[in-house]
């Protein structure tokens, strides 16, 4: 199969396609050369605009559609921008007889709404990238409506090696690899994640089985801030390493999807918990070259 995947060289991205590289033809895209310097990615450089996707496109038969640029406050330019290049992308996907696009969502969209939070939920979103994925998905069911097949996928917050290097989970890791303390300065969040291969392996499932629609994408499993850094302190065999300051800030937050839709449908479960994931991260990190790869190893 061919497939296109727009921001290939991003975190998802850049594990989905070295995972679909093996069985698939891949076109890997992204906006800027200097965010593809790893030469297994083989990216080509676009501007996505319409001319240059519907050269690309051609021929291909999926598309994954991860490229968005984070949208802060004071960004309006941003958040326009990521609308009209998911417009421009399924404009050419029509244009070149794509049958199938998978689209990435984001459990933002639901902002504070009460848990757990079901595809028919009522979307409150609370920051400008959220709303920018809701003005997506409303973009893709004008395309829907047209004939064109999009999968939408609503992602709970991931993570793994090879988020930018300013995460709290990759700077948790860092930490524990180095056997440094992991300082606790806010308390109260409490969110679902999912582990990359987790939804590198149900993105999978979805390009076997098209379908139009929208669906919850999570593990199920609630975490604290406290859980993440007691899980991967332990991964990687360190104790009492945890310290928490006195005067943490409180943060109200709370996710949790039903993801019961996207599992009957696909056929799909995870496979890992947050502790088990760590444990995984822990054990691909004894190989130095692995860690110097993702930055972990550098003091």
């Amino acid at each position: 199969m061919k497939i296109a995947i727009t921001g290939a060289a991003g975190f998802i991205g850049r594990h989905l396609t070295l995972a679909l590289k093996g069985g698939h033809e891949v076109l890997a895209l992204t906006r800027q050369a200097i965010h593809c310097t790893d030469p297994a990615l083989s990216c080509i450089r676009t501007d996505y605009s319409l001319e240059e996707l519907r050269q690309l496109l051609q021929g291909c038969s999926a598309v994954i559609h991860l490229s968005a640029q984070r949208t802060y406050a004071g960004e309006n330019a941003n958040l326009l921008e990521n609308g009209q290049l998911d417009y421009r992308l399924l404009q050419a996907a029509e244009d070149c007889g794509v049958n199938h696009v998978v689209q990435a969502s984001t459990r933002g969209v639901y902002g504070t709404a009460p848990v757990p939070w079901l595809e028919t939920t009522p979307p409150e979103p609370n920051s400008l990238y959220a709303l920018a994925k809701l003005h997506a998905e409303a973009t893709a069911g004008f395309f829907v409506r047209r004939g064109l097949c999009i999968s939408t996928l609503r992602i709970a917050q991931v993570f793994g090696l090879g988020e930018y290097q300013s995460n709290v989970v990759t700077n948790f890791i860092r930490n524990a690899y180095h056997g440094k303390p992991i300082t606790l300065s806010v308390k109260g969040i409490r969110r679902e994640y999912i582990y990359i291969r987790d939804l590198i392996r149900a993105i999978e499932r979805v390009l076997l089985q098209p379908v139009s629609g929208i669906y919850n994408l999570g593990s199920g499993e609630v975490v604290s801030l406290e859980d993440m850094a007691q899980a991967i302190y332990h991964a990687f065999g360190r104790q009492d390493g945890i310290i928490k300051k006195k005067s943490r800030k409180d943060v109200n937050e709370y996710s949790l999807m039903d993801s019961s839709r996207f599992r009957e449908c696909f056929s799909w479960s995870p496979e890992w918990s947050f502790a088990s994931a760590a444990n995984d991260i822990a054990r691909m990190l004894e190989d130095k070259n692995t860690a110097k790869y993702y930055g972990i190893s550098a003091s």
